[in-house]
């Protein structure tokens, strides 16, 4: 691993959530409890998961569903 998560989700951060369908990218855990990226979409999509990263610079990404985001 080439840095903190935290500086691997900044490196990447634009350029994921200019991808059609992610709505919100963020640091939590994977199914295994691990730290992880995790990128939301807004809908079940083969079409987005298969533009996604399975992992940033050796960091697991989490790819979930969350429906659409919006400011409150």
């Amino acid at each position: 691993m080439t840095g903190s998560i935290q500086e691997i989700k900044a490196k990447y951060e634009q350029q994921i959530i200019e991808t059609p369908g992610v709505v919100s990218m963020g640091i939590g855990k994977d199914a295994n409890g691990k730290i992880a990226i995790i990128i939301g979409i807004e809908h079940e999509s083969e079409k987005i998961r298969a533009a996604l990263p399975e992992e940033l610079d050796g960091y697991t990404v989490e790819v979930q569903v969350t429906g659409p985001v919006r400011a409150q």
